[in-house]
């Protein structure tokens, strides 16, 4: 019998300890190792070996899946994976759970386990690995709404009215368990947090996805030198030099799967650089040595440690930062969804967004910048948000200039002693 299993390893490479799963194929009394799934294993979870079994569970049940259609192609099954393949996956999980009148997985932890899987397979693509899924095609989505048992179980919820109270100055969940409260995060607020960071370059992390809309995952991708689409990207003030004028650069990203190309500030990148660029140099030399298999231009962010910046570090390091000060409500994502409230009140007179007018060129521009599939529900969540945080008693906190960006950097640099 064919099967997919997983088991955990434990080793040492570069002077550093390593434990976290590995896959390997059960197949005619051999057991051949998934080498590429490893090495994201490896990347991407061995700091946490319960993450790494969480990964690794949720790949054996796809590769098992997915082994039974490509068998033919022997112990390089996993390269033949399409996006019909990852669609189907998760139809069949939905009917036999339907057909067994059961509630679990519910539709929120399918789509979240296909999306890993389509995050998982955009990482081999992006190391050069030979795979079949095309990345521009959105066939792999499973329409949930029209085919799952459970989501028409669900009562209907009603949609809120755009009262003022609505506006929230905290980190409160609704009963769904989503956020639905405006953030309106102060400029104090934005200093304290920065201020509570052991370490700037996680500060310099949340400057740039407040003057961005990036995901954690997207800041930890900037590079210290660009290659590809990216190969105009270098420090300030270099940059500025071959700008030649211009206000802005673009920086091509995969977040959550998805390739989006977005504009980045000429004054939110020097923000960045004049507080990071003088620690980065010894940084670098730290990470040559301690990480000698990674390309030190492709890395921006390393902590004093000498380590790649991660997603989950700026997590760890955030949630350090909050227990430093007094219920702070704030998460380093509600920086993402502060630079998309700022962008409606930037690009839109107070009259229109009043009367949530809808224009198509600052939608495509804000899908542009925060990567949002269904933008059209973004636009008037974000409209609404915006008119919540003119008609505050707090006006000033609506006005977008990259001048409050500098302000930041520049109290965060006193604060670092830079």
């Amino acid at each position: 019998m064919s099967v997919v299993e997983k088991r955990v390893v434990n080793y040492r490479f570069d002077e550093r300890e390593y434990t976290h799963y590995v896959l390997y194929l059960q197949h005619n009394d051999k057991k051949i190792l998934l080498s590429p799934i490893n090495l994201y294993l490896k990347h991407h979870s061995s700091g946490s070996l319960k993450t790494s079994e969480k990964y690794a569970g949720t790949l054996v049940r796809f590769l098992n899946f997915l082994f039974e259609r490509h068998k033919d192609d022997g112990e390089n099954f996993w390269r033949s994976v399409t996006e019909k393949d990852l669609r189907e996956w998760q139809q069949e999980q939905v009917r036999e759970r339907d057909k067994a009148k059961k509630k679990r997985p519910g539709d929120k932890t399918i789509s979240d386990n296909a999306n890993f899987i389509h995050t998982v397979y955009a990482w081999l693509k992006q190391k050069n690995f030979p795979i079949s899924m095309k990345f521009q095609s959105k066939d792999w989505k499973f329409a949930f709404k029209d085919e799952s048992l459970l989501r028409h179980l669900r009562p209907q919820v009603l949609s809120r009215s755009t009262d003022h109270g609505s506006i929230s100055t905290g980190d409160r969940r609704t009963q769904d368990g989503n956020k639905h409260d405006l953030v309106i995060m102060s400029q104090s607020d934005q200093i304290r947090l920065m201020s509570a960071y052991s370490d700037p370059v996680y500060a310099v992390c949340f400057l740039l996805s407040l003057g961005t809309g990036l995901r954690e995952e997207g800041v930890s991708k900037m590079p210290y030198a660009g290659i590809g689409d990216n190969i105009h990207i270098r420090p300030y003030p270099e940059l500025l030099s071959e700008m030649k004028g211009s206000k802005t650069f673009k920086y091509t990203v995969v977040e959550k799967g998805k390739e989006r190309t977005l504009e980045v500030q000429i004054d939110v990148w020097r923000a960045v650089c004049e507080i990071y660029l003088p620690l980065y140099f010894e940084r670098r030399k730290l990470l040559k040595k301690k990480h000698p298999e990674i390309n030190p231009d492709s890395v921006f962010f390393i902590n004093r440690l000498g380590n790649p910046v991660t997603p989950k570090k700026i997590s760890t390091m955030t949630n350090v930062a909050k227990r430093k000060l007094d219920n702070f409500p704030w998460t380093f994502h509600h920086a993402r969804s502060w630079y998309a409230t700022k962008y409606m009140i930037s690009h839109l007179s107070k009259n229109k967004i009043d009367k949530s007018f809808y224009d198509a060129s600052v939608e495509d521009g804000l899908r542009k910048q925060i990567g949002h599939k269904d933008i059209r529900t973004t636009y008037m969540y974000y409209i609404r948000m915006a008119s919540l945080v003119l008609a505050s008693a707090n006006h000033r906190i609506g006005q977008h200039t990259f001048r409050e960006l500098q302000d930041i950097s520049e109290s965060a640099i006193q604060r670092f002693g830079g």
